[in-house]
This record gives C-alpha cells, structure tokens and sequence, in this order.
C-alpha cells in the first residue's frame, strides 16, 4: 500500500525461477559448467536447458565462435543475445509457464521435432539410482526427453545436492548421457549406478574427490569411471 507517491513497477514483477535459486551452491555450479563448456567446439549446435545450472553453463561460452544455442530459457535467451556476440540463438516457441521464465507444450515440441542438433546440456531436479533423472514439473519433462531424442552427445550437469529421492516425473535414464559431469560423487553412489546400470556413461568429477578416493570396485583398470 502507498500514500499520494509512485510505487517502483519491479515490485510486482514476479522472482523468476532461476533468479530464485541463483545463489544455491553457486561454487560448485560454476566449476561443473565451465568444464561441461569444454565439451563445446566452434560452430556446435546446442540444446541448452532451464534453470540456474544451465544458466551458469552458458556464461562459460562467450570465446566459442559461430555456436548457435537452442533454448526455452528466456533468461538464458535474453543473456546469449546480449553478452555473447559470437552466438546465434534460437528460442523455441510455445506457452511460458505461469510466474516461471521458460517455455513449454505443444507447440515447443512440435518445433523441436523439426531439428537435429549437436550436443544437448541438461540439468535435473533429482538423480536416484535404478531410476533416473527427474524433475517436478511434466511440461519441462517432456521437453527435456525431446532434447534428448534431437540431438546426438547427451551431457548431463549436476551438483551432487541433486542426488536424492525421486521428484514427480522421470525424463531419462543414466543410459541416456554419454557424460556426467559433477562437483563431487557422495559416497560413489552415482559411480556405483553408473557401473551397474551404464558401463558406457562417463562421470566427470571437479571437486578434489578423484577416482582414488571411492572404493576399488566403482574403477576401471585404469583408476577412472565409467566408459574406459
């Protein structure tokens, strides 16, 4: 309420939902994104995810040249078109999410039916070994599952926070990636889902945690995990 003054409009803007979780586990967000960038060359097409991880992914691509990035992030969208003069951006259509700032439906999956990209960057609510992948909301599920049908290297981004229970809908599988890449592995569970369920899948660790520091039956024989 306000008394015979003006009232600042950003106060009825609605936080949206990477703005929300912004500040969580910042460090080890920052440092599992800039070596997932790594996977990225000059010229690569990408699907780039929602959410905050994604988000700091993309601020590690401003040196690669003539990437185009395929999103239904606004913020990451409205990032890439301001501060990485090198990118091109496509922002796929459809319905934007009530109080969120990314897009969903149909529509989004119709177009993304029509393309075939390089490498897709994901992130997740949930990782629970023998299940999967999961997130809270259907719509983001979906077109998380059709990124990975679209596009030919899968890489998943998470911090080790994500490694939990269930949430509501699972979007894929640990076969599903070619690479994950995380801060640190808590007491090797993803290694140990990783050699049950998907010897092929590579696990990719920043923190100081290596492949010594889990038990001997999560190696391979040359001391790293997953694919060989």
């Amino acid at each position: 309420r306000t008394h015979g003054g003006a009232v600042s409009i950003t106060r009825t803007i609605t936080v949206s939902f990477p703005d929300q979780r912004l500040n969580l586990n910042v460090e080890a967000k920052r440092a599992l994104t800039k070596r997932a960038a790594e996977f990225v060359h000059n010229g690569d097409t990408l699907f780039v995810d929602t959410g905050t991880t994604a988000f700091e992914f993309v601020h590690f691509l401003y040196d690669k040249r003539d990437i185009t990035i395929v999103t239904s992030d606004l913020s990451i969208a409205s990032f890439a078109d301001s501060s990485m003069p090198h990118a091109h951006v496509l922002v796929l259509g459809g319905t934007l999410r009530k109080n969120h700032r990314y897009i969903t439906g149909p529509i989004t999956t119709e177009i993304m039916a029509k393309l075939r990209v390089d490498k897709a960057f994901l992130a997740a609510d949930s990782f629970t070994p023998g299940f999967g992948f999961s997130t809270q909301f259907t719509g983001v599920a979906e077109v998380k599952s059709m990124m990975l049908q679209r596009s030919r290297e899968h890489y998943m981004m998470m911090d080790a926070s994500k490694v939990r229970d269930p949430c509501f809908i699972r979007f894929a599988k640990l076969s599903d990636f070619h690479t994950l890449i995380m801060d640190f592995d808590p007491n090797g569970e993803v290694a140990r889902a990783i050699r049950e369920e998907s010897p092929e899948t590579e696990l990719i660790l920043t923190s100081a945690q290596e492949a010594h520091d889990l038990p001997m039956e999560l190696r391979n024989e040359e001391g790293h995990i997953g694919r060989e």
